[in-house]
């Protein structure tokens, strides 16, 4: 079951805040209600995050609206982290985020 959030607070995340910022206003197609999880890693690599109740994200579809919304943001993430198109999913903290279909 998906779900559509619309991020409304910058994420949780180790990248910079004006690229946590970026996605604050974007509506994205969640794999499903919040739940509690450890993301494998920081975006740049830093230490795993605590666990938290987070909504699921495919990678792919998410970074298609960043970059078609913020292509700064996009672009960041794309020099910063090479390897983004290998990604299956990212979270987004639950706090940071409404669902608004679904």
């Amino acid at each position: 079951m998906s779900i559509t959030i619309r991020v409304e607070k910058a994420p949780l995340g180790d990248n910079p805040e004006w690229v946590r910022e970026a996605w604050v206003g974007l509506e994205i197609v969640a794999m499903g209600p919040a739940e509690m999880s450890r993301p494998q890693s920081g975006i740049c690599g830093g230490p795993p995050p605590p666990v938290i109740r987070c909504y699921r994200v495919p990678a792919g579809p998410a970074f298609k609206v960043l970059e078609r919304e913020r292509p700064e943001a996009h672009a960041w993430f794309v020099r910063m982290c090479p390897d983004m198109d290998k990604w299956n999913s990212v979270a987004f903290n639950e706090e940071c985020a409404v669902v608004v279909d679904g």
